[in-house]
């Protein structure tokens, strides 16, 4: 059964509880690692702006405990845009699912599908990584 690392831990220890609570249940049938973009400053935001890794500077991981996080399957293929796709509606199905039994009050959505329509194409920025709080 994959397991989290201590640095993936770590920061998932800065999540939202709901955060929290998907992410040990997913771990559990995915492997995955947590991206160490998880909390930022806000002089890490504006550059993740002028990168064009992000396109706000409301974004939620600024604020404390983190409403967002940024996942990537492991062992990591940045190319594989499919296992992305694959862990986040994992996520969101596991999500919806605790959200039913009462475990978690949060809903959530996937950088890959901001409008959640179900469909990616449309998608101006696309951000495969990343699972937020709405």
């Amino acid at each position: 059964m994959p397991k989290f690392s201590e640095q993936s831990f770590s920061l998932l220890r800065q999540c939202h509880r709901d955060i929290q609570v998907v992410a040990m249940a997913v771990i559990e049938k995915i492997d995955f690692t947590i991206l160490s973009s998880t909390i930022r400053t806000k002089e890490q935001q504006e550059q993740y702006v002028k990168e064009g890794k992000s396109k706000t500077m409301n974004s939620k991981h600024l604020l404390v405990p983190s409403q967002a996080i940024d996942i990537a399957p492991y062992p990591i293929d940045w190319n594989d845009r499919t296992r992305f796709a694959y862990l986040a509606g994992y996520w969101l199905g596991v999500a919806e699912r605790f959200k039913s039994l009462g475990l978690i009050t949060s809903n959530f959505r996937w950088g890959g599908d901001w409008n959640r329509n179900g469909e990616t194409k449309d998608e101006t920025f696309s951000d495969v990584v990343h699972i937020e709080i709405i």
